[in-house]
């Protein structure tokens, strides 16, 4: 098994049917999506699901909230002979984002249509993504010898393993493909929903505690000080004591 360079890639594209439609095949140009060994697929078609409505809609551009998710296809088809093999790999200008591209992996030799990924946002920002962005990086390898059965000529039917050919010949992504995923892949609505909702709780508490507490120690302190100072004035007056001293005074004088 070898891995197909750029120059192998452009021939197979210029010559065939390798990708439609045929892109910009000139080597080292940014227009061009071929890569020194590999080759960039974008995106084509987007959906996303809609809670208020609970159907979905094609969109053009999406700004993916974190721990959110969408679903997309690819603008190109991909048709591979029975000698070539396929790997598709999450391209880095979007990994660095904080983007998890799900299904990504091998592709039989064989396969025609496109492809389809899920996108979840795992940063903590929000990522725009458009129709026309790379979503895909595809390496394509040659195999040692044509393999028996290609993709192309499995049989139709629900008994085959895997999803049958003429699935992918769309680019519209199905809406039963949109019903197994959650739109918040992460949760993230709920549980800030709920997070707010502890802090509400907690402070709601914590404030009824300082009131219970200032309810039950503030008219003990009060009587507290009250009877220290009563204390005070009863028990070590000054004043006191000289009255007491003039009337034993006064008692020793009538005695005599």
């Amino acid at each position: 098994m070898a891995f197909l360079t750029d120059h192998q890639i452009k021939a197979l594209i210029d010559d065939g049917d390798l990708v439609t439609p045929k892109p910009d095949t000139t080597l080292g140009m940014k227009t061009s999506p071929i890569q020194p060994a590999s080759i960039d697929f974008t995106i084509g078609e987007m959906r996303k699901n809609e809670k208020e409505s609970g159907k979905s809609r094609s969109v053009e551009e999406w700004c993916l909230a974190p721990g959110s998710m969408v679903i997309v296809a690819t603008k190109e088809k991909l048709n591979l002979p029975p000698h070539l093999g396929a790997i598709t790999v999450s391209p880095v200008s979007q990994s660095i984002k904080g983007i998890l591209i799900l299904n990504q992996g091998h592709i039989d030799p064989g396969f025609q249509g496109f492809m389809r990924f899920i996108i979840i946002n795992m940063s903590q920002e929000s990522i725009p993504l458009r129709q026309g962005d790379i979503i895909s990086s595809i390496l394509i390898y040659e195999l040692s010898a044509e393999v028996s059965v290609d993709y192309s000529k499995l049989e139709k039917s629900n008994s085959v393993k895997g999803t049958p050919p003429g699935y992918y010949d769309s680019n519209v992504i199905p809406e039963r493909m949109l019903e197994r995923f959650s739109d918040d892949f992460m949760h993230v609505d709920e549980r800030a929903k709920k997070i707010a909702e502890e802090i509400v709780d907690k402070k709601i508490k914590d404030a009824d505690i300082k009131i219970t507490s200032r309810q039950i120690w503030m008219p003990l302190f009060t009587s507290l000080i009250t009877l220290a100072v009563l204390s005070f004035a009863i028990g070590f007056n000054p004043l006191n004591n000289k009255i007491d001293v003039l009337k034993e005074r006064i008692i020793k004088l009538e005695s005599k």
